[in-house]
């Protein structure tokens, strides 16, 4: 639940040899914050995403690591602050 709203979203990136583009969806599909790059655009292996409260808040957070080659960088992105 990336808003708080008690509903799930659908966090979703593009795969290998496209710039690294992270979406979140509600349930009906719709964007429901700004897509934003979890990496430099010039990584084009792809990104691993998943979600989760990792502070504790109350509010889950965007986990996210480049796909093979990328080197080894977690990235936790608070979405309400971006």
């Amino acid at each position: 639940d990336i808003d708080g709203d008690g509903s799930d979203e659908i966090i979703v990136s593009v795969g290998e040899n496209a710039e690294p583009l992270v979406k979140i969806y509600n349930k009906t599909g719709v964007i429901i914050r700004q897509q934003f790059f979890a990496y430099a655009t010039n990584l084009l292996n792809g990104v691993n995403v998943s979600g989760g409260d990792v502070d504790g808040d109350g509010i889950d957070e965007v986990i996210t690591t480049p796909r093979g080659g990328g080197g080894p960088n977690v990235r936790i992105i608070e979405v309400d602050k971006l």
